[in-house]
């Protein structure tokens, strides 16, 4: 039986359908069948639940540092841009200043795309400011 890609091994086929897997494939037992996930795409993978299958947009996370130096502008601004891009804007961001001397900074996403957001620190200045630390993802289960 074949479900949008998927193909599900039945009784004495079962492990036949695995003697001769494409190429990407992934072999999963769900506890009752083999099956054989075909590779998706754009950052998707198969999700099957009781007879029904769906692919879904892989829950992909991104994090990483950009340091005081950076920021540039009045106010001092930095664009964050993705090695690889997510498949839309709709994703969740989390920034967080790492300071020192006790100065205070309240940073915000001031804009995004797929592929980038910018991080304002709504400061002039960025004496006593380290880095900001920053991580993305896809909004979802997880």
């Amino acid at each position: 039986m074949a479900i949008d890609g998927i193909i599900v091994a039945d009784g004495p086929e079962r492990r036949r359908d695995f003697d001769n897997p494409v190429a990407g494939d992934i072999p999963q037992y769900d506890g009752t069948d083999l099956v054989r996930i075909a590779v998706g795409v754009a950052g998707q993978v198969f999700r099957l639940v009781g007879a029904v299958g769906t692919w879904k947009t892989f829950l992909e996370k991104k994090k990483g540092v950009v340091a005081a130096g950076s920021f540039t502008g009045t106010p001092r601004t930095a664009t964050v841009t993705f090695a690889g891009a997510f498949p839309d804007a709709t994703y969740s961001v989390t920034i967080s200043a790492v300071t020192q001397n006790g100065k205070g900074f309240s940073p915000t996403v001031e804009s995004k795309v797929a592929g980038s957001f910018i991080i304002n620190l709504h400061s002039n200045k960025v004496t006593d400011l380290t880095e900001v630390c920053w991580a993305a993802g896809v909004a979802g289960e997880t």
